[in-house]
């Protein structure tokens, strides 16, 4: 690990830790990690977005594991260490978000899924935030599988600018008609430090120090690196977010749910996550102003709206408890 900080920090927080594969039903293998803190009160389920790796949120498992949470985490399907689809390994695909729940429900049944007087907690960011949404409707509708489900920049609608919304989705369905389903979004293309570099600043963090980080961990290991989405893999997000917009879909997801949105978003559409609170039964949205999109990798003042909003929740059950 490139930071023996965070490395260290980590050991002292954790009592056990457990690494993996895990086979999905169609072949796919996961890769995932357990910390086990020393004196454990409840347990969360960190899923990461588009082209995130289980090193890149190894700040936010520290702070889950300092408030007494055992973490389980794992890298989707195509990228991280879990099987990538494509014979072009940097191309960031999948044929249907289907698939993505299929890793999730794998994860859920296999590590996760627990006796009813474990507290339960899931903390999912942009494209895993919308993964989890869907499971919870087509998995756990009718019932909350978790205490409290806490979404940073869920991928409910993407900023398409400068192409009309419509015009994407027309877009991305022609090019996979004709074939092109695996090519890179126009303007994509295979890993570069230094544009992950320009548009992680400009787009996902303002956190220079975890941005270097990052690169850090991908110089590391080549392995973990990974290029733009394919137009496969937007056409089948437009397709997953029609889904998750159709009537009468979240309304029936009685899982407790609280949206942060970040107030400088250049990569979500926030007015579809306003949209989704406003039809969720028990959903609460709370915007965080200069933010941008990755909020658990942001400066720490722009976390700590988060952080407090989840403490004050963590505190009230454990008092309950």
């Amino acid at each position: 690990m490139p930071d023996s900080s965070i490395e260290q920090r980590l050991a002292v927080l954790t009592d056990s830790h457990e690494q993996g594969r895990l086979a999905v039903t169609d072949g796919v293998a996961l890769r995932y990690c357990r910390w086990m803190p020393v004196n454990p009160r409840g347990r969360v389920l960190l899923l990461s977005g588009r082209g995130g790796f289980l090193e890149k949120y190894y700040s936010t498992v520290i702070r889950l594991l300092e408030r007494g949470l055992e973490v389980v985490s794992f890298d989707w399907r195509g990228q991280g260490l879990s099987s990538r689809l494509l014979a072009d390994c940097q191309r960031g695909h999948v044929d249907d978000f289907v698939d993505y729940i299929a890793d999730l429900d794998r994860i859920w049944t296999e590590l996760f899924q627990s006796p009813a007087d474990t507290d339960n907690y899931l903390l999912a960011h942009s494209m895993g935030a919308h993964v989890a949404l869907r499971w919870l409707r087509e998995r756990q509708a009718g019932r909350a599988a978790f205490r409290h489900a806490w979404l940073t920049a869920p991928l409910f609608g993407v900023d398409t600018r400068p192409y009309p919304l419509a015009v994407a989705k027309a877009l991305a369905a022609m090019v996979c008609v004709v074939g092109g389903h695996q090519r890179y979004v126009f303007g994509g293309g295979p890993y570069r430090p230094e544009t992950y570099r320009k548009e992680g600043l400009a787009n996902l963090s303002s956190d220079s120090q975890q941005m270097e980080y990052e690169l850090a961990c991908l110089q590391q290991d080549p392995a973990l690196q990974l290029g733009s989405p394919t137009f496969g893999w937007l056409r089948a997000g437009f397709r997953s977010m029609s889904c998750l917009h159709s009537r009468g879909y979240v309304e029936q997801i009685e899982q407790p749910i609280t949206q942060f949105v970040a107030g400088d978003e250049l990569v979500v559409n926030n007015a579809a996550c306003a949209d989704v609170q406003r039809r969720l039964p028990h959903g609460e949205l709370l915007t965080i102003p200069d933010a941008k999109h990755d909020l658990l990798i942001e400066k720490g003042a722009l976390q700590a709206p988060l952080w407090n909003k989840i403490d004050r929740q963590l505190s009230a059950d454990f008092d309950a408890d």
